[in-house]
């Protein structure tokens, strides 16, 4: 028993030093960015550590820092939705301290089948799984048949894929009831605009918020609030591995249900739900159909 103890606790300690090194990485990356982003807009650099960004609304003028916690509502790394405008309601985590909190502890006690989603808002295949599902995902929130979870994270490393990360962060975090409607507009975008980031503040303002909500999710978005969140999300849906220990998340979309990933195509996940629906076993129904 206890080296078996230890050889999880060394696949864990692994794994976070796999995760750091990742994100050492990454940070470096999207500084390089951030500057590149500066300087082809024509904005005066002050420094590279200056993070506070300024958005005016009207006579207002409102600051906001990059945030070193998690969205709230999004403490598992994702949204969790039981109907099209309900999220479960939690609180973030420390990026620095803190971990996500896991799936099933989020929904102990829920009788329904759980759907994870991995995305990216740039990524093509998941604009394509978004235009045959959404419909009858909506249709499952609605009737309480089963429990969506929307986790974007970054894969592409294109701007829509930080940028509809941290809008997608924003709404969750001051208009969660909005976040259903938000993901499906973004992805009807990326379908007819591909990883043109523009349309993301368009998406944003045919949510019809109220006038606090658009303060402060503007605010949100333009000032990349929750981009240290959307680099820790990634890192941790990288690092999640299963049972045998293989990595999950190996591209976008990744979609698990009741903890079980997808292997079919997009047109097959009706078929696929109605069967756990009906009983069956996520497992039961891949080993039918390999």
């Amino acid at each position: 028993m206890s080296t078996e103890r230890e050889t999880k606790s060394q696949k864990r300690e692994a794994a976070k030093a796999k995760a750091l090194a990742m994100r050492q990485i990454e940070q470096k990356k999207r500084k390089q960015r951030l500057i590149t982003t500066w300087v082809t807009s024509g904005v005066a650099l002050i420094g590279v550590a200056a993070l506070v960004f300024f958005v005016v609304t009207g006579s207002n003028s409102l600051s906001v820092q990059a945030s070193t916690a998690a969205p709230n509502n999004m403490a598992s790394d994702g949204a969790i939705l039981t109907s099209p405008t309900e999220v479960k309601q939690n609180t973030g985590y420390d990026l620095e301290s803190g971990k996500p909190a896991a799936s099933s502890a989020e929904l102990e006690g829920s009788d329904v089948p759980h759907i994870e989603i991995y995305l990216d808002y740039a990524c093509p295949h998941c604009a394509e799984f978004e235009a045959d599902n959404s419909e009858y995902m909506t249709s499952l929130l609605e009737s309480g048949r089963a429990t969506v979870e929307v986790k974007p994270i970054v894969v592409l490393n294109t701007p829509m894929s930080y940028t509809g990360s941290n809008a997608a962060a924003c709404v969750a975090n001051y208009a969660p009831e909005k976040l259903w409607e938000f993901n499906s507009k973004l992805f009807a975008l990326t379908e007819e605009s591909g990883t043109n980031e523009s349309g993301v503040r368009t998406v944003l303002s045919d949510l019809n918020l109220t006038a606090e909500e658009k303060k402060t999710v503007g605010a949100c978005d333009d000032s990349n609030m929750f981009s240290k969140w959307v680099e820790t999300a990634t890192l941790n849906a990288l690092a999640r591995t299963d049972a045998n220990n293989a990595q999950i998340v190996t591209g976008t979309p990744t979609v698990l249900v009741d903890g079980v990933k997808y292997p079919f195509g997009p047109k097959d996940f009706k078929t696929f739900m109605e069967a756990v629906l009906n009983g069956s076993t996520p497992e039961q129904i891949i080993a039918e159909n390999s």
